[in-house]
C-alpha cells in the first residue's frame, strides 16, 4: 500500500488565507539579528526573562517565546496598556482575560497560565507553558490534512476544555483554529481568553465583545476573520440588528462545529469573497461537503450528521457539549496517542471499529479532558470514577443494550486487518474481564445526553418566539398608541434596570430584598372563548371582587362588587376608552341583554378556574379606582396569558406546572417599576424590578423565574411591533 502524503503539493490550500509564519529562521537587519534575546525585567525576579522569538501575533497581542532565569521555556503574550483599536477602557480587558485564564488554567486541555506582570507603562505580559507544537492553524496552513481517528481525539479534548470554561460560568468568545495549541505530545491546548466573559453578566459583556469584535469592510473585502462567528453574532455586530439575544455558551458550540468541518474537509465552511456573502452564508447556514477531503480521505456519513447538527441557525437547536461527546461518530477507532507528522496507510485505522483498547482510550482521553461528570449515573455525580465499574451500581440494563454488548463482545475475538484488535493471548489472559462494565461509560455518556437534549428542548419551547393563539382586537388609533406606549414603556424599563445592575457590577449582592405584600388588583380567574358561539369573549374576575367581560368589539362591562351598578367602557378615537356608570336596576334594554351576557359568561369562572385565585387573599379598598382590562393575549395553547389593564400593571400567567404554583403569575406594575411574584406557596411579594433581577438572576434554583422574564420581554416585544404594524 502506497504511502498517503501528509502535506499538499501547495503551501496554502486553496480557498484558505495565509497566515502568520511560525518559521524559526533569523533575518538579519544592519549586520543584527532581529530576534536577538531581549531581558525582559520583571519586579519579583533577580535575574531578566530573556525573549528569544516572536511565534505569533494577533489583532492585539504579541507571542514571544522566552526563557526564565532557570533556563525553562515559557511562552509570552504582550498586551499593550493603551491600544486605540479598542473602544473602551483597554486595561479592564487586560485584568478580565487575566482573571479568567487563572481560574481555568488547571484543566488539562487549557494552556498553563504561570504568572503575569507589567512592564513599566507600556505592556501587561501574561507567561504561560510554552508548546512547542505551535498552533493546529499552523500545521493546517502549510497543508496538514489529519484524517478522522486524529481529529476525533482533538475534539474530545476541544470538548473537554470547553466543557470546563462552560461550568465555570464563562464563554470563551473567540474559539478558532489559532488558538488551539499543541504540546510535544500533541495533546490539545486552549489559550486566549481576551474574548472571554462571565456569562452571568451577559449583556454588558455582550456589548463590549460587540465593540472588540467589529470587522471592518474595505470595498466590500473581508478584513479580520469572522468565519467562526455564530449567526446570532452576525446579527448583532454586522447586520446591526440589536434583540434581546444575547451571547452565551452556544456561540462556542457553533465554533465547535465549524472547528470539526475544517478538521474533517481541509477548508472553511463559509467562505467567500466579500464579507456580505460570507455573513449571508453563515447566516443561512449554508454548507456542502464533499465527499473526499482536500487529501482524498473520505469524509464519513456520521461526522456530516454531526456537523449538521451543531451548525444550527437557532443557537437553542445546536447539540449540546453532552450531546455532541456521546455521538456515535466517537464510537468508532480512538487513537492512545498520535504524531501528525507520520505517514500511515489508510487501512491501518480508518473506518475500524471501537473494539476494547479503542474503548480504554476513549475513556482515559474522557477522564482526562475532564468528562468525568459525564462517565457516571445522573443520580450519582458524587461517586469517584471507579465506582463507574462497581457491579452494585444499580443500573439497570433492557435487553436493547445487553444486545448489543454481546455483539461487541463477538467482535473483540474476530480481528480485522490493521483493526487494533486484541491478540489472541490477549483475551486468553483476560477471560475473566466483564466487557459490559468496561462500555458501561458509554451509556452514562447516553444518559447525559438525553438530559441535555430534554433540557435544550424544553429551552426552544421556553426561548421561541411567542405564538399569539387569540388577542381582542383593537381597532382605533388612539388606544392602540395607549397600548403601544404601555408596553414599550414597560420594556424599557427592564431592560435599564438590567443595564444598571450589570454596569454597576452588583448583579449578585449578598443582601437581597425578600419582597414586600402590597394591595394592588389583578385578574384571579379568567375564560377566553375562542372558538365557541362566543367567539374572542374575554370574561375574568379581579381581586377585588369586581367581575369584567371584555365583548369581542372591545367593548366592556364591569360588574361592581361593592355596589349594585356598572360600569360600561368602549374605545374612543380622542380619549381612548370612555366610560359610564349605570344602576342595575335602571338599565336599557341593550345593557340588560349585555349585562345578562356577562352573567352567563361569569358563570364559567367557577367550574373553569384557570387563573391565580389566593381565596380571597385581596378584597377592594374603599376609594380605590376601579380597573378593568384592555387587552388580552394568549400565546401557546393558552399556556401563556399577557393582561394588560388600565391601571398601568401587565399581568402573566404561566400555566406550565411550576414548583410555585399552577399556574404561576408575574404581575409587572406602574409602567416596569416593580414586579410582584402571586404564589400560593409565598403568597404575594413585590419587589422592585431591580432587586426581582438580583433575586432571580443568579439564583440557578429559580432559573425558571429567571427564564419567565425572558419570555415577558419577548411577549412585550411581539405585542408592541404587532399593534406598530397594524398602524401601517
Amino acid at each position: 500500500m502506497a504511502q498517503l502524503k501528509r502535506k499538499l503539493d501547495i503551501e496554502t490550500s486553496p480557498g484558505v488565507p495565509a497566515t502568520h509564519s511560525f518559521s524559526q529562521s533569523q533575518h538579519v537587519s544592519n549586520g543584527k539579528r532581529i530576534n536577538s534575546q531581549v531581558p525582559i525585567y520583571a519586579k519579583h525576579l533577580v535575574q531578566p526573562y530573556r525573549r528569544i522569538k516572536k511565534i505569533g501575533q494577533g489583532k492585539h497581542s504579541i507571542c514571544y517565546e522566552i526563557i526564565h532565569p532557570n533556563g525553562d521555556t515559557y511562552a509570552m503574550k504582550t498586551l499593550p496598556i493603551r491600544d486605540h483599536k479598542f473602544k473602551s477602557n483597554h486595561m479592564s480587558r487586560i485584568i478580565n482575560e487575566i482573571e479568567i485564564h487563572k481560574l481555568l488554567s488547571t484543566h488539562n486541555n487549557i494552556a498553563t497560565f504561570i504568572e503575569e506582570f507589567q512592564v513599566q507603562h507600556e505592556y501587561v505580559a501574561i507567561v504561560m507553558n510554552y508548546y512547542p507544537n505551535n498552533s493546529i492553524e499552523t500545521h493546517f496552513s502549510n497543508g496538514i490534512q489529519l484524517r478522522e481517528w486524529e481529529v476525533r481525539k482533538l475534539m474530545t479534548q476541544l470538548l473537554g476544555g470547553v466543557f470546563w470554561i462552560h461550568e465555570n460560568d464563562i464563554v470563551h468568545g473567540d474559539l478558532k483554529l489559532g488558538n488551539l495549541l499543541l504540546d510535544e505530545h500533541f495533546n490539545l491546548k486552549i489559550c486566549d481568553f481576551g474574548h472571554s466573559f462571565n456569562n452571568c453578566n451577559n449583556e454588558i459583556y455582550t456589548r463590549n465583545f460587540i465593540n472588540s469584535t467589529t470587522f471592518i469592510s474595505n470595498h466590500n473585502k473581508i478584513i479580520g476573520t469572522p468565519n467562526y462567528l455564530a449567526p446570532e453574532i452576525i446579527e448583532r455586530i454586522i447586520k446591526q440588528n440589536t434583540n434581546d439575544n444575547l451571547i452565551s455558551f452556544e456561540v462556542d458550540v457553533w465554533a465547535i462545529g465549524v472547528i470539526l468541518y475544517v478538521l474533517v474537509v481541509g477548508a472553511l465552511p463559509f467562505l467567500d469573497d466579500t464579507l456580505d456573502m460570507m455573513c449571508d452564508k453563515i447566516m443561512n447556514c449554508s454548507i456542502d461537503f464533499p465527499e473526499t477531503n482536500r487529501n482524498n480521505f473520505n469524509i464519513s456519513n456520521d461526522v456530516v450528521f454531526l456537523i449538521r447538527n451543531i451548525l444550527k441557525r437557532n443557537p437553542l437547536e445546536r447539540l449540546t457539549i453532552p450531546e455532541i461527546i456521546a455521538n456515535k461518530w466517537f464510537q468508532s477507532y480512538f487513537p492512545e496517542s498520535f504524531n501528525i507528522y507520520d505517514n500511515l496507510s489508510l487501512d491501518s485505522y480508518e473506518n475500524s471499529s471501537m473494539n476494547l483498547q479503542s474503548t480504554l482510550n476513549f475513556k482515559k482521553c474522557l477522564t482526562d479532558s475532564g468528562f468525568s461528570k459525564l462517565m457516571k449515573p445522573i443520580h450519582d455525580n458524587d461517586d469517584n470514577d471507579n465506582n463507574n465499574d462497581n457491579s452494585n451500581n444499580g443500573y439497570d440494563y433492557n435487553e436493547r443494550r445487553s444486545t448489543k454488548i454481546d455483539i461487541f463482545k463477538s467482535e473483540l475475538t474476530s480481528p480485522r486487518k490493521g483493526s487494533n484488535s486484541l491478540t489472541e493471548s490477549f483475551i486468553n489472559n483476560n477471560k475473566s474481564v466483564d466487557f459490559r462494565k468496561i462500555r458501561l461509560f458509554l451509556t452514562y455518556l447516553e444518559e447525559h445526553s438525553n438530559a441535555a437534549k430534554l433540557e435544550r428542548i424544553q429551552k426552544i419551547k421556553q426561548y421561541q418566539p411567542p405564538t399569539v393563539v387569540f388577542s381582542n382586537p383593537v381597532e382605533l388609533e388612539t388606544p392602540k398608541n395607549i397600548l403601544i406606549s404601555h408596553y414599550q414603556l414597560t420594556l424599557e424599563r427592564i431592560l435599564e434596570s438590567e443595564q444598571i445592575l450589570l454596569s454597576s457590577g452588583q448583579l449578585c449582592p449578598d443582601n437581597q430584598s425578600n419582597g414586600t405584600q402590597t394591595t394592588f388588583t389583578y385578574v384571579t380567574t379568567k375564560n377566553i372563548d375562542i372558538s365557541g358561539a362566543n367567539q374572542g369573549l374575554f370574561v375574568y374576575q379581579l381581586s377585588n371582587g369586581d367581575i369584567g367581560t371584555l365583548f369581542p368589539n372591545g367593548h366592556t362591562l364591569l360588574k361592581l362588587s361593592d355596589s349594585n351598578a356598572i360600569w360600561y367602557l368602549v374605545p374612543d378615537h380622542e380619549y381612548g376608552w370612555i366610560s359610564k356608570c349605570f344602576d342595575c336596576n335602571n338599565l336599557s334594554i341593550e345593557l340588560q341583554e349585555k349585562l345578562n351576557d356577562a352573567n352567563i359568561a361569569s358563570n364559567l369562572l367557577n367550574t373553569n378556574n384557570n387563573g391565580m385565585n389566593m381565596n380571597g387573599l385581596l378584597t377592594k379598598e374603599p376609594g380605590v379606582e376601579d380597573v378593568f382590562v384592555r387587552n388580552v393575549t394568549t400565546y401557546e395553547n393558552n399556556q401563556i396569558t399577557m393582561i394588560e389593564l388600565s391601571d398601568g400593571s401587565i399581568q402573566f400567567d404561566f400555566d406550565d406546572g411550576d414548583e410555585f404554583s399552577i399556574p404561576l403569575t408575574l404581575s409587572i406594575r406602574n409602567y416596569g417599576e416593580s414586579i410582584t411574584l402571586l404564589s400560593k406557596v409565598e403568597g404575594i411579594k413585590t419587589l422592585k424590578i431591580l432587586d426581582f433581577i438580583q433575586r432571580f438572576e443568579c439564583d440557578k434554583s429559580s432559573s425558571h423565574i429567571r427564564d419567565k422574564l425572558i419570555v415577558i420581554k419577548k411577549c412585550l416585544k411581539e405585542r408592541n411591533m404587532s399593534l406598530i404594524t397594524s398602524l401601517r
